[in-house]
Order: C-alpha cells, then structure tokens, then sequence
C-alpha cells in the first residue's frame, strides 16, 4: 500500500502536466486560430483585474465579433482582426476579453482624448489604426503627398534562398532587409514549432515589386485606388516590404483580402508573434493586411510600444 500511495505521489504530476499539455495548441496544417484565452496575449489570472473594468470586459467580448467598424473604409462585423495589435499597442499581453485589456485600453484612450471606459468603439479604433499607420515612413510620404521613391537598382537586391521563397519563386529584396528577416524567421522558428512542421510558415511570397509591375497588377487586379496604393506607388517598389506566409483560412490563398481570411490569420500563433517580436527586427505590419511587414529602421521601434504623441479624436 505504502509503495503504491509513492507511485500516486510521483505519478500525479506527471499526469496532470500532460492532461494540460494535451488542451494546448496544436500546429495546423496552415497556421492555427487561437482560442479566446491563448498564450498568444500571454494570458493569466492577473488579467482579470481590475474588478472595476470587469463590465468593459464583458462589453468587449461581445463586441469583438459583432461591432460594425470601418478602419479602412469597407465596414467589418467586430474587431478582432485587430485585436492582437490593440493589445501591442495599449501594452498589455491580455486577451481582449479580460479586464485588465479593458484597463490599458481604457487608459489608452483617456491619453488620447476619448472616454475613459475600457471598451472598444469605431473612433478608438479610428485613432488606433493612425498609432499604426505612423510607424510606416513610406506611407507618411504619401500622406504627405510626397514623390513616390524611386525603385532601388536591380543590382542592389539580393535574391533569398529557394527555402526562403513561397514554393520557391525568385523574390529580391534589400541585403539589409533579408538579413533582419533572417534573423526573424529564425528566432520565430525557435519559439513556435509548428514552423518547422510546416515549411511553407513564414517563407516569403512577394518582395521588391518593379513599378511596372505593380501598375499591370493594379490594371488587372484594381483594388489601388486609395493613397496608399495609388497607381504603381506601393511600398513593394522600395524592396523593403515583405508578404509572410502566415497560413491561411480554409479555401483561401495566403494572400485573399476577405475579412474571413484576414480574421483567421490575425488568430495565428506565427502573426500574434510577430506583432510582439517584428519590431525588434525593424518591422511594422499594415494592419488591414497581416501577411505585409514593412522594414523600418531596427533601432526606432521597440516591443514595449512607447506611447505616441497625444491626439485628439477626430
């Protein structure tokens, strides 16, 4: 009995760990969705304080798939596309449901002249998607309606690696860019194996994109009519902007602009990652898209999101 009541003591444990091993996430064939409370938000216990912003919490869990919001001119039902990246930018590694997100993105908010009540709404996200959009110099340039840069030489490009590449393409991109996705890619590849058991994960699938090439896609394609992609002026032509393979949602390619896609991807292991990691690697995502990363000076951003400058709502 005494030899028995000591396998019990040393076994259970074990066992328990492994009953919790099993409800963990598990690598899918094209990226996995996160559920609600995922370690992708590194969630704990600690977010479900304060007690006072428990009422926000709960408006928000209702809100994320139902709220109509239109950040980039085309109406959404919910926000949860964005989710991740209002948790990067608030500074909380909470899930959206949780009070403790209602309290960063309620102080947030009162920083930059809203309301000061924890919940998600359309001018919040409105004045989230411009904290956003100002870590892309290329996209301030046309803001500020400023020539379009000129394309780098060809022979200034260096081709990645077949392994590197969507099904193996020849993409050219800045040296210096390649090797700061280099060391992206590897660093993601540590923390997240369900990259190493899908190789197509984090391979990229457009780099530098000649302008004549991006005029005949917008011919063909439409669809670059706003100012960021008038005409053949697209970030692509730099060769400093990368598409990542992140997965995709059943029926879809890696790269289909439905919101059911573009939720499903936002919901990966590898893009909840990179919203935390890129920018110590010098890279900033254009939130409507979450396969696009932009290289940015490595050294300007940090994965503590420092606060930007006030705004007012508008």
């Amino acid at each position: 009995m005494r030899r028995l009541l000591v396998l019990v003591l040393l076994l259970g444990p074990m066992l328990i760990l492994a009953a919790c091993a099993s409800t963990g996430h598990r690598a899918g064939r094209v990226g996995t969705a996160y559920t609600p409370r995922s370690p992708g938000y590194g969630w704990s216990g600690a977010c479900d304080q304060p007690s006072n912003a428990r009422q926000a919490a709960r408006i928000n869990a209702a809100s994320i798939d139902s709220l109509p919001v239109s950040p980039f001119g085309r109406t959404e039902i919910g926000w949860r596309t964005y989710a991740a990246l209002t948790a990067q930018e608030v500074g909380v590694r909470c899930s959206p449901d949780t009070a403790g997100f209602a309290e960063a993105l309620g102080r947030w908010k009162s920083a930059h002249g809203l309301a000061y009540d924890g919940t998600m709404d359309d001018k919040a996200l409105s004045l989230l998607k411009g904290a956003w959009q100002e870590k892309r110099p290329f996209l301030m340039g046309r803001v500020r309606r400023e020539p379009c840069p000129p394309p780098p030489p060809i022979e200034a490009l260096e081709q990645i690696k077949p392994s590197e590449s969507h099904y193996g393409k020849p993409i050219l991109v800045r040296p210096e860019v390649l090797a700061a996705y280099r060391a992206m890619a590897a660093a993601a590849r540590r923390d997240l194996p369900e990259i190493t058991a899908d190789p197509m994960l984090m391979t990229i699938f457009s780099g530098y994109r000649s302008p004549e090439y991006d005029a005949a896609m917008c011919a063909t394609n439409g669809g670059c009519n706003g100012v960021a992609r008038a005409g053949s002026c697209s970030a692509h032509r730099t060769g400093a902007a990368l598409d990542i393979v992140l997965g995709n949602a059943p029926g879809a390619r890696v790269d289909t602009a439905s919101d059911a896609n573009r939720r499903y991807l936002s919901q990966t292991r590898l893009y909840q990652w990179l919203v935390w990691n890129a920018p110590r690697y010098g890279f900033v995502n254009y939130p409507f898209e979450p396969w696009h990363w932009e290289y940015v000076a490595a050294a300007a951003y940090s994965t503590t999101s420092p606060q930007p400058a006030r705004r007012t709502a508008r």
